[in-house]
């Protein structure tokens, strides 16, 4: 145990927390830049089984985040390099290494006698995929996400019963396509992230708790947003696929405005945001959106607005399934695309 002393003297984890560490057995799926982190703090804290699920091969591309490999791996089997090394780290740990994609017909094998489902893809499809699945299976899940210089993380799935589709209720087009390949990647945020999502997977397990159930953490530019999740009513086999948002384009928005239609503008980012830049609406952070919901009004349109339409639509969704809003519209694209199509000034 003088390997786990560290872990061992934190309140609330103790030689009970590290034994249910050592007792727990993880499917982590996607061997990138974001699970290489998960599964290096999962092995050395003393994991008791880590089954690791990856069909991709080492590219260029991949070497300037996913630090496990070097040029001399380029072309060779991902899930096979992570788990030799994975290896030398802590004899201890049983890791195994699936040269597989995670797909429906493979995944109640796969799942089988796993406590903790770790997602750690680059697209959403897959995601989509892993979320309905452990639904299904009644699996606890941990994901996490890179886009370009923001990092995402929840834990779905808990006594909650939070999907990702309460965050996510309407799929992207591009849903197939890995976010790192159109949008880029910066390298240290995928160790940041992982790190971060392994801290919160250890804490569940050791001291009975973590921040990331039921909410959808972002982290951009070095601040920390979160959204809270309305409870779920759909079932395991029935996620909330079928929601339609409203939405707007900006110019349709112009159009609105020019034409006196009555409606309220509301932005969703940040005051560092909104101070930089904005259109003229009315600001209530992301984060504040549980506690400010009341300030929204009922009897006129009221349209969300944020960067590029994202969290808006989290906002929406949330109000929607929470607090019965009908009357909320998603201005597509935000602020990105008013000022692209549009150009200056405010509304």
């Amino acid at each position: 145990m003088e390997r786990y002393q560290r872990h061992i003297q934190l309140p609330g984890f103790g030689m009970e927390g590290q034994a249910r560490v050592e007792a727990t057995n993880i499917l982590l799926i996607g061997c990138g830049g974001l699970g290489q982190p998960v599964a290096q703090y999962l092995t050395s804290a003393g994991i008791g089984r880590l089954t690791l699920v990856d069909d991709d091969t080492v590219e260029t591309t991949n070497l300037h985040r996913q630090i496990l490999f070097g040029e001399e791996d380029l072309g060779q089997r991902k899930v096979e390099i992570v788990a030799r090394r994975l290896r030398s780290m802590n004899r201890a740990v049983s890791i195994t290494g699936v040269a597989e994609r995670f797909e429906e017909k493979n995944a109640p094998s796969l799942m089988e006698g796993q406590n903790i489902i770790v997602d750690c893809t680059d697209n959403f499809a897959s995601r989509a995929l892993i979320d309905r699945l452990c639904r299904l299976h009644q699996r606890v899940l941990f994901t996490a996400a890179i886009a370009g210089t923001e990092g995402h993380l929840s834990m779905l799935n808990g006594s909650d019963q939070a999907s990702l589709m309460d965050f996510f209720p309407k799929l992207p087009q591009d849903q197939n396509t890995p976010v790192c390949s159109t949008e880029g990647v910066l390298g240290p945020m995928c160790g940041a992230i992982g790190s971060l999502l392994a801290a919160e997977i250890l804490r569940y397990i050791g001291q009975g708790t973590t921040q990331l159930q039921g909410r959808w953490v972002i982290l951009r530019d070095l601040h920390i947003h979160s959204m809270l999740a309305p409870k779920s009513t759909s079932s395991p086999i029935h996620p909330k696929h079928e929601h339609t948002m409203k939405s707007i384009t900006v110019e349709e928005l112009v159009r609105w405005k020019s034409e006196q239609q009555p409606f309220t503008l509301i932005d969703v980012r940040e005051e560092y945001e909104f101070e930089a830049d904005h259109l003229g609406g009315i600001l209530i952070p992301m984060a504040e959106i549980p506690e400010r919901w009341n300030e929204i009004p009922r009897d006129q349109p009221v349209v969300m607005q944020c960067k590029a339409g994202g969290r808006s639509a989290q906002v929406i969704a949330y109000l929607e399934s929470t607090h019965g809003f009908d009357n909320l519209v998603n201005l597509e694209g935000g602020i990105l695309a008013y000022r692209a199509r549009i150009g200056e000034g405010a509304l």
